[in-house]
């Protein structure tokens, strides 16, 4: 019988690679258009998982640097902000559920003037 997943043991980096590899991939959605996204983070997905087994502390220590690295360097000076987050266009603003136009009334019929 196998372990439940929150008692494995993980290796002491592996935390540091998703972050930074979380990271890494929203930078990537700030400097693509959301149709080719998909294709920037495949290829981002397929660079980790060329070392996902790796066992040397050194080379895995080196591409954790790598990575940060490319983050201090290439990151977006306006980064994407959901409209509806701190920061977004739409962030707070309150609509009416019904706008009433100048010209209607609560019954929906136009004034007329004899």
């Amino acid at each position: 019988m196998s372990a439940p997943r929150a008692f494995l043991p993980t290796r002491p980096h592996v935390q540091k690679v998703r972050l930074l590899y979380r990271r890494m991939l929203k930078e990537v959605g700030n400097y693509t258009e959301k149709s080719n996204f998909h294709i920037f983070a495949g290829e981002l997905r397929g660079r980790f998982e060329t070392y996902r087994n790796e066992h040397n502390p050194k080379l895995i220590q080196r591409k954790i640097q790598e990575g940060e690295d490319w983050l201090f360097n290439y990151c977006h000076n306006e980064p994407y902000v959901n409209p509806t987050n701190v920061g977004g266009s739409s962030f707070q603003r309150y609509h009416s559920e019904t706008p009433v136009l100048p010209h209607q009334h609560s019954q929906g019929h136009t004034s007329h003037h004899h």
